[in-house]
C-alpha cells in the first residue's frame, strides 16, 4: 500500500506547505483584525475597549521604558478587561477553526493558501477527497496543535512535517490525511483510479488469503 502511495502520489514539498500555511495565517490575521476589531469588540466590549485605551495612554511612558508591572497590575484589577481578554481567546479559536473548516469544505480539501500553491488534502488509504466530517475533524485537530500550548505543540507539529518521509504532520497522522500537489494530481488523474483499484485489490486479496487459511 505504501508503495502505491509513494509511486502515484508523492507528497507536497515542505516549502509549498509552509508557504501555503503562511498565506493562510496572513489571511486569518486580517480576518481576525476585521471581525474582532471592527465588529466584536465595539459591539460587546465597547466600555472595556475605552478603559484599555485609557490604561495604555496612562502607562505609555512606563511601557516605552519597559516598566510593565504597574500596567499589568491595573489590568488584573479590572474585571471588565479580564473578561474581555478571556472571551477574546474563545473568539480567536472559533474564527481560526471556522476559517479552516469552511475553506476545507468549500475547496474540497484545500484552503485559500493551498489553492494558491496548488495543494490538496487526500484521505488515506483510499486517496480520496475529504468528506465534510473529515474536513471538520482535520481543521479542529490542526487548530488544536496550532493554538493549544503555543508555541510548543505548533513547533512539534512543524518538526514532524519536516522529519516524516511523507511530510505528514501530527494532525495529518491523527486524521489519516495526506497533502499532495494539485498540479501533479491533474497530470496523473488517470493513474489515481488505478492506484485506488490496486489498493482495494490488495486488501481484497489479503482478506481472501486470511479466509482461506
Amino acid at each position: 500500500m505504501n508503495k502505491v502511495k509513494s509511486t502515484f502520489l508523492p507528497p507536497a514539498s515542505i516549502t509549498q506547505r509552509m508557504l501555503a500555511m503562511l498565506c493562510d495565517l496572513i489571511l486569518l490575521f486580517l480576518l481576525n483584525v476585521f471581525v474582532v476589531g471592527k465588529l466584536w469588540l465595539p459591539l460587546y466590549h465597547a466600555e472595556a475597549m475605552m478603559q484599555f485605551q485609557i490604561l495604555v495612554e496612562t502607562y505609555s511612558v512606563q511601557l516605552l521604558q519597559g516598566q510593565i508591572s504597574g500596567f499589568f497590575a491595573e489590568l488584573k484589577n479590572s474585571p471588565e478587561l479580564l473578561h474581555m481578554f478571556q472571551s477574546l481567546d474563545r473568539v480567536l479559536f472559533w474564527l481560526a477553526f471556522g476559517y479552516y473548516a469552511v475553506n476545507g469544505c468549500f475547496f474540497k480539501g484545500g484552503t485559500l493558501g493551498k489553492q494558491i500553491f496548488n495543494l490538496r488534502v487526500l484521505k488515506l488509504p483510499q486517496l480520496k477527497p475529504l468528506s465534510f466530517f473529515d474536513n471538520v475533524w482535520r481543521s479542529g485537530t490542526f487548530i488544536f496543535f496550532l493554538l493549544t500550548g503555543f508555541p510548543f505543540l505548533a513547533a512539534l507539529d512543524f518538526f514532524w512535517v519536516c522529519v516524516h518521509r511523507q511530510h505528514r504532520g501530527l494532525h495529518d497522522l491523527c486524521c489519516q490525511t495526506y497533502v499532495v500537489n494539485c498540479t501533479l494530481l491533474e497530470q496523473i488523474q488517470g493513474q489515481i483510479g488505478e492506484a485506488v483499484r490496486s489498493v482495494v485489490q490488495a486488501e481484497k486479496s489479503k482478506e481472501d488469503t486470511e479466509k482461506s487459511e
